[in-house]
C-alpha cells in the first residue's frame, strides 16, 4: 500500500494542475486494475483446472489473452483443457463467459 500511496503522491507532484494530476490518477489506477485483474483470473485459471482435471479432462496448453474491460485491458494466462470424445474448452473463459474470437467482456459487449 505504501508504495501505491508514494507513486500517488509523484504523479500529483509531477503534474502542472489538478486536471492533469486526475488524468494521470485515472490513467494509474486503471493499469493497475488491469493488472490485479489478470492475476485474479489467472488464480481462478488454476483453481478451474485444478476442478476439471478431477473429472478427466487433461491440459493441452496454456496461452495468454487479451479481454477489453470497462477499465482497459486485462491481460492472462489460461489454460485450454480436453477430455477423451470431448471438444477442447478453455474452463476460465466458460466461468466468465468469454467468447471465441472475442476481445471484448461480456459487460463492455452490453
Amino acid at each position: 500500500m505504501e508504495t501505491i500511496l508514494t507513486e500517488m503522491i509523484e504523479l500529483i507532484k509531477n503534474s502542472t494542475d489538478g486536471i492533469t494530476a486526475e488524468r494521470r490518477l485515472v490513467a494509474y489506477f486503471s493499469e493497475w486494475i488491469s493488472e490485479i485483474t489478470g492475476e485474479a483470473l489467472e488464480c481462478m485459471d488454476d483453481a478451474l483446472a485444478e476442478e476439471y482435471k478431477k473429472t478427466g479432462y487433461k491440459i493441452e496448453k496454456r496461452d495468454t489473452r487479451t479481454i477489453q474491460v470497462l477499465f482497459g485491458k486485462v491481460n492472462f494466462k489460461r489454460r485450454r483443457m480436453k477430455k477423451a470424445g470431448e471438444k477442447a474448452l478453455y474452463p476460465l473463459d466458460k466461468e466468465m463467459g468469454f467468447l471465441k474470437g472475442e476481445a471484448f467482456s461480456p459487460l463492455l459487449l452490453r
